[in-house]
């Protein structure tokens, strides 16, 4: 296999407790054609000291505020000289043959536009925590593997609906036609949007279980801040519905996406009243939140729309495909074992 120079960026906040695993493992990478960049969101810590005193080789990019995920990797990418891209979170440490292996995978295709590997949790490495995903026509998540102990049912090449934005990596064309990230997702949603922009515009998104990570998720400050998570995700999934449908099947689907958030308060009856209360808020503040963006809306959702080369009817089989997929690893006699 010929090695095409391929751009890393890790895209660090306050970080420095991960910095030396993470560059330490990218370092010790059997890929060779690697230009590493560090991108720090103005961290209060002492991580660009750090990594300046540390690692010397690798491009350091000193942001004047925090930007988000979204905006801080688009900002990074003006820097990179690849062929290929591959993001990466600096809670994470990369097998040896990670990059190895996701290029193996882009170059079998040309229509292969982004591919991801499988992640494991960094504390217990039998727990999966990424292996694939599906979504619903709701933007409906679903990730295999979610926290199951390893049983070999992810070990083989699939489709994926996307791939979790820890870690992955994507053509330089693919960035060309069609850019990274929406700059308004702050956090959380904007690689759902990436790799459905590029599934509609023609590229294939593939997941490999032979490129390999092991993920520290903050699983307590998650818990914490689930309400503020949530809200960031219910306004980018709106966001992300009125962008990439066809207009024809968004008018459609947008009535059956508020009704399925009329049901989830109503399931939500017994419980506190304040839980109900602050989904409500949510579901609210998600559509005026994209109702004040809606010139910046309709500007992408006119650049999509004119980059699309497939349209909603294949986006609906490859839902239904994955999610039949999903199915029969959920009837598996060894994933009801985990």
């Amino acid at each position: 296999m010929n090695e095409p120079l391929v751009s890393v960026l890790v895209l660090n906040y306050n970080g420095l407790e991960h910095l030396k695993e993470c560059f330490d493992s990218l370092l010790n990478l059997k890929y060779q054609n690697l230009e590493l960049i560090f991108i720090d969101n103005q961290s209060q810590d002492d991580s660009v000291k750090f990594m300046k005193e540390n690692y010397k080789k690798v491009k350091i990019i000193e942001l004047d505020k925090n930007y988000g995920f979204a905006q801080g990797n688009n900002i990074g990418m003006a820097h990179t000289n690849g062929e290929y891209i591959a993001l990466l979170n600096m809670d994470t440490i990369v097998d040896e043959n990670w990059i190895t292996e996701l290029v193996k995978v882009a170059q079998k295709s040309e229509k292969t536009g982004i591919v991801g590997g499988k992640f494991y949790h960094y504390d217990n490495k039998e727990i999966v925590g990424f292996a694939g995903s599906s979504s619903d026509k709701f933007g409906n998540l679903r990730q295999f593997g979610d926290l199951k102990k390893e049983r070999g049912l992810f070990d083989f090449e699939m489709k994926a609906f996307f791939i979790t934005g820890a870690g992955f990596l994507f053509k330089r064309e693919v960035y060309n036609k069609i850019g990274l990230f929406d700059s308004r997702y702050y956090l959380y949603y904007e690689d759902v949007d990436f790799c459905w922009r590029a599934w509609i515009s023609g590229y294939d998104v593939i997941y490999t279980p032979k490129a390999i990570i092991y993920h520290k998720p903050d699983l307590k400050r998650e818990f914490e801040k689930s309400l503020k998570i949530r809200s960031w995700i219910e306004k980018f999934r709106l966001r992300t519905l009125l962008k990439n449908y066809e207009l024809k099947n968004l008018f459609k689907i947008l009535p059956n996406y508020f009704f399925q958030k009329s049901v989830n308060l109503y399931q939500y009856r017994k419980q506190k009243k304040g839980i109900i209360s602050s989904l409500l808020i949510i579901y609210l503040k998600a559509i005026f939140w994209n109702l004040i963006h809606i010139f910046s809306l309709i500007k992408e959702r006119i650049f999509v729309q004119a980059n699309r080369l497939r349209g909603d009817d294949f986006i609906f089989r490859l839902m239904e495909e994955l999610q039949e997929l999903e199915m029969k690893l959920i009837a598996s006699t060894k994933y009801k074992k985990n």
